[in-house]
């Protein structure tokens, strides 16, 4: 039987990571197409409620551990050496940022999700 890296078998490995897929797929259709009440949509509850929340719960648990799975550090390390992606990463960000805060677009999902592409 193989192994990962935590020693667990590599079924359950693949077995959480479909869930997790599922999961994550599940909260964005639902911010997308259910209601727009924040309070009764289930995306915005998880993010901000569940998700924040045991994150910081885990920082004061366990420490920085956050710091070894986060996709902002992956993202330095792997293109610190390239310019060019870094600046057009930085640039979209920017630009993402910018179409978020000034247009309208950011109180609809769906309007937002159809702008895109």
């Amino acid at each position: 039987m193989m192994m990962t890296h935590l020693g667990q078998p590599q079924c359950w490995a693949i077995i959480t990571w479909g869930f997790m897929v599922v999961a994550f797929l599940l909260i964005i259709y639902a911010g997308l197409y259910r209601t727009p009440v924040a309070e009764r949509n289930l995306a915005t509850v998880l993010t901000w409620n569940i998700w924040w929340a045991g994150l910081v719960i885990s920082v004061f648990f366990l420490g920085s551990s956050w710091c070894a799975v986060c996709p902002w550090d992956t993202l330095a390390n792997c293109y610190s050496g390239n310019e060019s992606i870094v600046l057009f990463i930085t640039v979209a960000l920017i630009t993402l940022t910018f179409t978020h805060l000034i247009t309208p677009l950011s109180f609809f999902a769906v309007g937002t999700f159809n702008y895109s592409g």
